[in-house]
């Protein structure tokens, strides 16, 4: 893999790399532990872990979703469509925009993926209620 990891989201260290031990990848921060993980086995996976650390948002990440394939419909005739934009790892605690009942709402909440499909703990729905996340910014230092 030729393309060059980006300095870390959170806390702008270069000490970042990728952690090729099976599947499935991770790229990680050594300075602040910052982790995502890569989709796919092998180079597929590797890829897509480089590719999810680089384009890391640092704000809102908006829900955007798309027909399917007619490919994709007999693979999966039970959705209606597919999440098009970066979703959180699976147990990652996020921040959510929430709108419910015409209230909106920023609400701290945990993502949770079972077979591509996303859940949060709160019981909401990402593309529904949830139009937007972010992944939580790292705590800030306590002084003694």
């Amino acid at each position: 893999m030729n393309e060059k990891l980006k300095p870390c989201p959170y806390c702008g260290s270069d000490d970042v790399h990728l952690e090729e031990m099976g599947y499935p990848h991770h790229v990680y921060c050594s300075n602040c532990s910052a982790r995502i993980t890569g989709q796919g086995y092998e180079e597929e996976g590797e890829a897509d872990a480089i590719r999810r650390w680089n384009r890391r948002a640092s704000g809102w990440i908006h829900i955007k979703t798309r027909p399917l394939t007619e490919e994709e419909k007999e693979e999966r005739p039970d959705l209606s469509y597919i999440f098009d934009c970066e979703l959180p790892d699976d147990g990652q605690r996020i921040l959510i925009h929430c709108v419910h009942n015409k209230h909106e709402s920023v609400q701290l909440d945990e993502y949770y993926d079972d077979c591509g499909m996303g859940y949060l703990d709160s019981g909401y729905e990402i593309g529904e209620e949830v139009d937007a996340w972010m992944p939580l910014p790292e705590p800030p230092e306590v002084e003694e």
